[in-house]
């Protein structure tokens, strides 16, 4: 029997984090955790965007990840079972020009969810990236972020 129990929360915010950390380590086992947490427009020319998007992505795409998984882990181990599905993607196996905070944050989670897979194997529990190619789904297009653009850098020269 699969039962959903989900938690809605910022995961780019400090109480976000805490909400499903404290979810995670609650009485009510939870036997898998995916970590699928994105961002929408992340794939832009480091020089042209916000200059707090970067902090984000890494907050989101690092950080709250590995805090969710640290929290999963640590209340599986002693059950003995669970699993850990951090969805990564193929971008962080090469260098994605227009996407290089996004593609170092994958490569940092895929590398993350195979040592700590490593750690934790032997007591029952799997963690495992998922590594998906692009997907067409026109969530880019509809957010006026096209993945496909082709961007022109015109910097001011200040």
């Amino acid at each position: 029997m699969l039962v959903r129990l989900a938690a809605s929360a910022d995961l780019a915010s400090a109480s976000g984090l805490r909400l499903v950390e404290g979810r995670l380590a609650g009485p009510e086992p939870v036997d898998l955790l995916v970590n699928s947490a994105g961002m929408v427009g992340t794939i832009r020319p480091l020089a042209i965007v916000d200059a707090d998007m970067p902090e984000q992505v890494i907050t989101l795409n690092v950080v709250a990840a590995v805090r969710l998984t640290r929290a999963a882990v640590r209340a599986m181990v002693p059950r003995r079972r669970g699993g850990v599905l951090n969805v990564s993607s193929a971008h962080g196996y090469w260098p994605t020009p227009g996407g290089a905070v996004y593609s170092a944050t994958k490569a940092f989670l895929t590398s993350f969810s195979q040592s700590v897979h490593g750690e934790v194997r032997r007591h029952g529990v799997h963690v495992t990236a998922l590594c998906p190619g692009s997907v067409d789904t026109g969530v880019h297009e509809r957010s006026g972020h096209p993945a496909t653009a082709v961007y022109e850098l015109h910097l001011d020269a200040a």
